[in-house]
């Protein structure tokens, strides 16, 4: 009898204790508040599968270039994941891709388009990783992060579509279409006139560049062999964006027993001799807001003056030397478009490049519905400029737990011109497989 009452009395101490601990632990907020819980480590594996790249033309000239890359996550769990995607040329970030709710072992693709530039170029591509090395969601394995590439592209040759004689009217606009260079007071100066015995030709090519060219007369009215006024307009009719119209003038001087052409207008000279380049400022520039001109901006690019050189040494070895340098301007219009210097007199607005950027920390942690739900910092973003006249100093906002970055931002230049960017990046809010008991409250 005493027995069995003691086993009583036991089983109902014992069933105390349970019904304690279960009352307890459901009055907890969430897993990290239950005693000696260890939580999972979060553990995804980004992996960058492939890069395949594709040109506008088949030639690897260059035109714009398309780049597809395919993404996963190797993890075998449930879990979706929020990351970045960073798409780098030569070293510089150009584009920061959010990828949300990245589920494991599914590919994904994102298509990132590049104008492309002559020249060799190394791309990189990298997902989950800032461009200062930090995790944007901490995994274990980064070596499988990133992808790199390299391609050389060659130089677009602009293509004829028509040649038609103008009138001497048409040259007349032209020059006054570029007061800066002011050609015709450099004219004037040097006792030229346009020909009116030899009719000017304009050249409208594939890409809607426009080139006239116009003979002159020196002031006896012979013809001055030596010389042509060139007036080359790009983008004609486009008033916005970063490749508006502008038009460019210029006298060429040929002196072929020198093996030496130059371009120059009443502030600037451009000269190739026997392989040379070199260039001279025939007036001071502006302080303040400026920009460098076309000429200025292609003597400072050395890619630019390399094909150049070799495009005119090759000419020349073809087609002899008065006919080589004859074809200098052809070669330069073209040189100065595939190298994207033809706005020296446009007050483009700014561009930037921008990244996206994170914490890999946790602000908090709820249990929903049986697992850890882990939320994340609010992204935040780093924007890098380039103006033609000024500079627009980096703009970074922060990654918070407490307040979003989301909104539009909007920056001016020097010269009036306004750029805006507008930021809308959710949080990453991840569900884990951790197992947890639910807020319960008597």
């Amino acid at each position: 009898m005493k027995k069995s009452i003691l086993k009583t009395i036991t089983a109902i101490m014992l069933l105390s204790f349970a019904l304690s601990a279960v009352i307890l632990n459901s009055c907890k907020k969430n897993v990290g508040d239950v005693y000696d819980y260890a939580p999972t480590v979060l553990a995804p594996d980004f992996e960058i599968s492939s890069v395949d790249y594709a040109f506008d033309d088949p030639a690897l000239d260059a035109d714009d270039v398309s780049f597809k890359v395919v993404c996963k996550n190797l993890e075998v769990t449930d879990v979706n994941y929020s990351t970045v995607l960073n798409f780098y040329v030569d070293g510089t970030i150009q584009n920061s891709i959010p990828l949300n709710n990245i589920k494991s072992n599914t590919k994904y693709e994102n298509v990132i388009e590049w104008e492309g530039v002559p020249g060799k170029h190394d791309f990189k591509f990298e997902i989950n990783l800032t461009s200062d090395g930090k995790k944007v969601i901490d995994e274990t394995n980064v070596s499988n992060n990133s992808q790199t590439t390299s391609l050389e592209l060659s130089v677009t040759e602009l293509v004829e579509e028509k040649n038609e004689e103008v009138q001497a009217n048409v040259v007349t606009n032209a020059i006054a279409a570029d007061p800066v260079a002011n050609v015709a007071d450099v004219m004037k100066n040097e006792g030229i006139n346009l020909s009116t015995e030899v009719a000017a030709v304009k050249t409208t090519y594939s890409n809607n560049t426009t080139a006239i060219v116009a003979a002159v007369a020196k002031s006896d009215g012979t013809l001055d062999e030596t010389k042509m006024v060139l007036s080359v307009t790009n983008n004609p009719g486009v008033t916005d964006g970063q490749q508006q119209e502008a038009t460019s003038t210029v006298i060429v001087e040929t002196l072929v027993d020198q093996k030496e052409v130059s371009f120059y207008n009443a502030n600037e000279k451009l000269t190739y001799k026997d392989g040379v380049v070199s260039y001279e400022g025939l007036k001071s520039a502006n302080a303040g807001c400026t920009e460098p001109s076309n000429m200025e901006s292609f003597f400072a690019n050395q890619a630019a003056k390399n094909a150049f050189t070799d495009a005119v040494l090759a000419a020349i070895k073809q087609l002899g030397v008065a006919e080589g340098l004859a074809s200098a301007p052809e070669i330069l219009i073209s040189i100065l478009d595939a190298f994207n210097l033809t706005q020296g007199n446009i007050d483009n607005p700014p561009t930037f490049t921008f990244e996206i950027t994170n914490s890999s920390a946790v602000c908090s942690n709820e249990c929903v519905d049986g697992y850890v739900v882990n939320t994340f910092s609010y992204p935040g973003f780093i924007l890098h400029f380039t103006d033609d006249r000024g500079t627009i100093p980096t703009f970074t906002k922060e990654p918070s737990c407490s307040a979003s970055n989301n909104g539009t931002y909007t920056f001016e230049d020097c010269g009036g011109n306004k750029v805006s960017y507008t930021f809308n990046a959710p949080r990453p809010v991840i569900t884990t497989t951790d197992q947890c008991v639910a807020n319960v409250h008597n």
